[in-house]
């Protein structure tokens, strides 16, 4: 802006300055005044927000072309049909829902009953296997019983694949079939590859798992791998397994004297006969068995066996028959054990 737009500016706020003394000081200013002064001021102060808050007349007049009754009776009827049609998918939507419930509701019904029918079948499978493991288990007892090992060892096999829960029970049987069989690298070899008593959880089991492979080593001559597994029996302690193990360790000490003739071995013997004493439930039956130990293998009742040659290994305490400190070292465990008598 020039030097002359500053003084037509200076100029025209004077006007206004004096017609707005003018306009306060008169009473009523002549209309020609009044409309001077409010242009002026338009000019100088620019538009009034409430005139450009107000809409045009173009505005207002597109207002009403459209705001017609019919528009809006158009409009009312469209929010109906939207609305009716919102109540329809709603409905529709709650009856596939309440379909969809009684399908799945008829679904789980058949399910159930299938289920049902499942666990009695699985109840009468169980029912019947377990009749097969009882009638294996009496039969198996049988033949062993009537000194058939062999029998018995394929009874107890075929009853172990029947008893899913608890096959090491028959396995172990088995095994002690076989050994009593006279079948020592069968009875080896069933305890070591098909039990494996290190990973047996009952330690009954597992005591006479491992009492039956000492025996079989025992009955093979094999006495390093013998006493191994009887001390394994022992620290298992479980069942009559120790008692009957430190027994026969005594008889393997008996068997190491009669080739050295190291009495120290003979201690030995002692000692552990002693513990096997120690440990008997029926101490008299254990004396017994040891009385029964010192005698020739023919002159014993009951013993019969198709190899009592190797079969008796494991009972001979016959090198120490002749032993007179023996004798009296027993007697004396005769007082200590059973002082009634």
């Amino acid at each position: 802006m020039g030097p002359e737009g500053y003084e037509d500016l200076d100029r025209d706020f004077q006007d206004v300055r004096n017609a707005l003394q003018q306009f306060h000081g008169t009473a009523t200013p002549s209309p020609t005044l009044r409309r001077r002064v409010l242009k002026r001021g338009e000019v100088l102060l620019g538009p009034s927000p409430r005139s450009m808050a107000t809409p045009s007349p173009t505005v207002v007049g597109g207002w009403r072309m459209w705001l017609t009754p019919w528009s809006l009776l158009t409009a009312a009827v469209a929010a109906c049909l939207i609305v009716l049609l919102f109540q329809s998918i709603t409905l529709r939507l709650r009856q596939q829902n309440a379909l969809l419930q009684q399908q799945v509701q008829m679904i789980q019904t058949q399910l159930h009953e299938v289920q049902g029918r499942e666990q009695r079948l699985l109840q009468h499978q169980q029912k019947i296997t377990q009749r097969l493991i009882g009638g294996g288990e009496q039969l198996g007892t049988h033949h062993f019983r009537s000194g058939h090992f062999g029998k018995a060892a394929e009874m107890y096999k075929d009853t172990a694949d029947f008893a899913v829960s608890s096959p090491l029970r028959y396995r172990v049987l088995e095994a002690t079939a076989a050994w009593y069989g006279c079948r020592y690298d069968d009875a080896i070899r069933t305890v070591r590859e098909d039990i494996k008593p290190e990973q047996v959880k009952s330690q009954d089991e597992a005591a006479q798992a491992f009492f039956t492979l000492a025996a079989a080593y025992h009955s093979l001559d094999k006495t390093a791998e013998a006493r191994q597994n009887y001390h394994k029996v022992i620290e298992v302690g479980a069942g009559p397994w120790p008692e009957r193990a430190f027994f026969n360790l005594a008889v393997t000490h008996a068997a190491a004297y009669k080739r050295s003739h190291d009495r120290n071995e003979i201690a030995s013997v002692k000692t552990y006969l002693q513990k096997s004493l120690a440990s008997s439930t029926n101490a008299s039956q254990r004396l017994a068995r040891i009385h029964d130990a010192l005698r020739p293998v023919p002159e014993r009742d009951g013993e019969g066996n198709q190899c009592p040659d190797t079969f008796h290994k494991t009972g001979d305490l016959t090198p120490l028959a002749t032993e007179a400190d023996f004798h009296e070292w027993l007697a004396q465990r005769q007082r200590e054990f059973l002082p009634e008598q």
